[in-house]
């Protein structure tokens, strides 16, 4: 026998066919009623946009107008429904929606004589649908040394040789959507001539860039330094825009492993497909010196004490040279500290 007012509440569920589709709304009604009035609301979850098919017997209004226990939640877009008496079957157009990744990358390439270092900072922002993974371009060459993700949860990385491109491919453990960070640390070769060769020769390196894969927009900012002891001019240049060495950067790239280097280049790019070659050769060594004497005169002779302090920059030498008066030649000794 039941009396007075009672509250039963329903969970339902049931699996979607393959979108895009047209569904019936499972709705449930009341049995042996006189009279049945309510209220619908559809709300469109992560990743599918829900539009009215067919609603015959369901009112619109706004989503203010429902009840207290319909208008908790939030979704991208809500539909609020009235009925005055029990309706037809409702239908739904439903659609799967494509994620929408916005990607602001900072690159900062540092070229030492003995290698060069690739840090990028990814910062992507997820919209509309969520998203597994995130992939990299590689140029050949690099090698990945580590991957940092904040933001969500990271899984694992791997490298995938495709028919055209290297990937970077970088898993999450969760699916993302809205911001995180993602970080790279890589290193490659400077090609530069070794022992045995001309190590004034000057070569063609074209420096190695990771470019993001699958993004809606990208903007991005690269920093290049340079090793003092290497000499570079700019070959060939694609998709980069130069930027004042001496202006704050709009984005600071990550910083490189060990001392920073002078900063030489700094370019903005849009949507990817930047490539930037130069020509390095190792400078031609630079020798400075200082010659701190004292004379000290006595009755039969004079004595000389010379002190030579070589700074020797870029490159190294073989030989390092002085003169002195010849007639003292058999009673001058050196000592090297």
């Amino acid at each position: 026998d039941v009396r007075d007012t009672w509250v039963l509440k329903l969970g339902l569920e049931r699996p979607l066919p393959a979108l895009p589709a047209q569904i019936p709304l499972p709705l449930a009604f009341l049995r042996g009623m006189e009279r049945e009035t309510g209220f619908v609301r559809i709300l469109s979850g992560d990743g599918v946009k829900v539009e009215p098919a067919a609603t015959p017997g369901l009112l619109q209004i706004d989503v203010t107008e429902l009840p207290k226990s319909l208008q908790g939640g939030s979704a991208p877009r809500s539909l609020a429904y009235r009925f005055p008496a029990r309706p037809e079957t409702a239908i739904v157009a439903v659609e799967a929606l494509e994620p929408r990744v916005s990607v602001e990358q900072g690159t900062r390439v540092t070229i030492r004589a003995e290698g060069t270092d690739v840090v990028v900072g990814a910062l992507y922002k997820v919209e509309r649908a969520g998203i597994f993974g995130v992939s990299f371009a590689l140029p050949p060459g690099l090698d990945v040394l580590a991957v940092r993700v904040k933001g969500v949860a990271y899984n694992d990385h791997k490298i995938r040789e495709t028919g055209e491109e290297r990937l970077l491919e970088v898993a999450f453990g969760d699916r993302l959507l809205g911001a995180a960070h993602v970080e790279i640390d890589a290193r490659a070769v400077t090609p530069l001539p070794g022992e045995g060769e001309d190590v004034a020769k000057e070569v063609q390196f074209p420096v190695p860039l990771i470019s993001v894969r699958g993004a809606n927009h990208l903007r991005g900012y690269l920093a290049i330094h340079l090793d003092p002891s290497l000499e570079h001019r700019e070959l060939d240049r694609v998709a980069l825009t130069p930027l004042d060495a001496a202006a704050p950067a709009a984005l600071e790239p990550p910083a490189t492993p060990g001392a920073a280097l002078p900063l030489v280049h700094r370019f903005e790019h849009h949507e990817g497909g930047s490539a930037l070659e130069v020509a390095l050769r190792r400078r031609d060594p630079q020798v400075r010196a200082t010659v701190e004497t004292a004379l000290r005169v006595e009755p039969d002779r004079t004595r000389m004490a010379t002190t030579l302090r070589y700074d020797v920059r870029y490159r190294g030498v073989g030989t390092l040279r002085f003169t002195a008066p010849l007639a003292v030649k058999d009673r001058m000794h050196v000592d090297l500290e």
